[in-house]
């Protein structure tokens, strides 16, 4: 069952996430779904982060030609890429097994 929305008297909008509002009876369901969609997608952006950043870095290093202090500039940023994406998996992991804990159905740990 998909939701529709009438916006300001002309806009007709559906409810992409198909999820209850407030009143409904799985209104407090359709938060936990967002909730969980949200840090899925938190994930993906910072997967994408620690690629540019990951790149960047390689690039930095590579055109260092030499200079022993860009090429450690570009050897901290590496390391602070890794260091970010691994509390970044932590906290997916953490809040994967809060949810899970909560009873939100429809997320899975990895």
């Amino acid at each position: 069952m998909v939701k529709e929305f009438l916006l300001y008297g002309f806009i007709n909008l559906t409810n992409p996430l198909n999820i209850g509002l407030s009143g409904s009876a799985n209104a407090q369901a359709g938060l936990n779904i967002i909730i969980a969609r949200l840090v899925s997608i938190g994930l993906a952006v910072v997967g994408l982060l620690f690629f540019v950043s990951f790149f960047i870095s390689g690039l930095q290093y590579l055109f260092a030609g030499g200079d022993e202090k860009s090429a450690a500039s570009a050897r901290r940023r590496l390391t602070n890429s890794f260091i970010g994406l691994i509390i970044s998996i932590a906290a997916f992991l953490i809040s994967q097994i809060i949810l899970q804990y909560l009873g939100v159905q429809g997320v899975s740990v990895i």
